[in-house]
């Protein structure tokens, strides 16, 4: 049995959502499409995790299915495939304080392995989750090869409610981050979400796939991808990212809506003129030779510790491209958060989101009323950004 693409989706105590999300896929899927859901719990997690995910498990072998491994199943789901990999199940659970970055590589891992065996043509990784809903040209191949970033938006906890406040402020600072970073002319301004990442096969072996972390595995994939090819945010519909508080992980769109809620909907944001700084900051790498960096962007940000090993990689010689290349794989997208955090910190501190949202001179928002400013948001995240990445790196 072969397939003409491929879609990974782990899920952990997700019996509210992915049954949804399962049939939204299949609404939109082409004829020969394979699901990899990869069903997981960490030995350590809760009685009700564990009780929730077999209840999925069993829900899934009702329709017509095929063992294909002690912990594998092929079902054949109205008009979509799913290879059910089962690491939920007590002697096939994951070690503890690992969950979903160990659960996404392991159905990547598989789609590599299927596509290498010609048993999924296309070369491309779906990477999404329990709460996406789909738009029909989600699974459309990407023109161009490297990684690619859905758009996406918010909705409530069904596609007809309108996202809660909480939700619609914490995707508030995602969008501000990214435009920040692209204001600042980062290679590395891309939103950072699992839900939307497509990634080709060659890209996210070099990439050494999802990190094996409970939380912040999609960012630090593209990390490491954006080094490899480019980045491209693709012109499409967004995915709808169902609201949903969550517990399961120590950060992320759960939990941050949750903290915003109970801090009474506030939630302070980087002061804009980090960004501003950040433009300077990532000139000077672009242009200032090796003998005097250091010094110069030690005036930028005095005392940033990871200074140090870039004055180290730079006592070794390099021509070409390379001088410039190097120097944005070391200021890669962990260590840009890392200064921005600095400067917060040192120098700048933050904003509350209102503020910081209207005073960002990188943010038209200004004239807008409060309701508009989400749409607002995403379309100019969606205006600007395109390709990123490898590819923003100077020639």
């Amino acid at each position: 049995m072969s397939w003409e693409r491929a879609v990974c989706i782990p899920a952990c105590r997700e019996w509210a959502q992915l049954p949804h999300a399962i049939a939204s896929l299949a609404r939109i899927a082409p004829a020969n499409t394979l699901l990899v859901l990869v069903v997981n719990a960490s030995v350590d997690a809760t009685a009700e995790t564990h009780l929730e995910n077999q209840h999925v498990i069993s829900w899934l072998k009702e329709f017509p299915h095929r063992q294909q491994a002690d912990n594998r199943w092929l079902i054949a789901y109205p008009q979509l495939d799913i290879v059910l990999i089962d690491h939920a199940t007590e002697s096939f659970r994951l070690p503890t304080k690992t969950g979903v970055g160990l659960a996404r590589d392991i159905g990547a891992q598989w789609i590599c392995s299927l596509h290498q065996q010609g048993l999924v043509a296309q070369p491309w990784i779906w990477n999404t989750d329990a709460d996406a809903r789909f738009p029909k040209d989600y699974l459309d191949i990407p023109a161009h090869r490297g990684t690619c970033i859905v758009p996406y938006t918010h909705t409530g906890p069904t596609p007809q409610e309108a996202m809660p406040t909480s939700l619609e402020i914490y995707e508030y600072s995602l969008r501000y981050y990214s435009l920040g970073l692209h204001f600042a002319r980062s290679p590395y301004a891309y939103p950072a979400i699992g839900s939307t990442i497509v990634i080709d096969v060659e890209t996210y072996q070099k990439s050494h796939g999802f990190p094996n972390r409970m939380a912040g595995e999609d960012f630090y994939l593209l990390a490491k991808a954006a080094k490899v090819a480019p980045i491209t945010y693709l012109k499409r519909s967004p995915i709808l990212l169902m609201s949903r508080a969550s517990d399961r992980v120590p950060f992320g769109t759960g939990k941050g809506m949750q903290d915003i809620a109970d801090n009474n909907l506030e939630k302070a944001l980087y002061h804009p003129q980090i960004f501003q700084h950040l433009r300077t900051w990532i000139e000077t790498l672009n242009t200032v030779s090796d003998d005097v960096l250091c010094d110069r962007l030690e005036t930028l940000a005095p005392g940033f510790p990871p200074l140090r090993k870039l004055s180290k990689l730079l006592r070794q010689k390099a021509k070409g491209e390379r001088v410039y290349t190097r120097r944005h794989e070391w200021f890669d997208a962990f260590r840009t958060l890392k200064w921005v955090h600095y400067m917060r910190d040192s120098q700048w501190g933050t904003l509350p989101y209102e503020q910081a949202l209207k005073e960002a001179h990188f943010i038209s928002i200004n004239e807008l009323e409060r309701s508009q400013w989400s749409k607002a948001l995403q379309r100019q995240e969606e205006a600007v950004i395109t390709t990123t990445g490898l590819a923003r790196f100077p020639r």
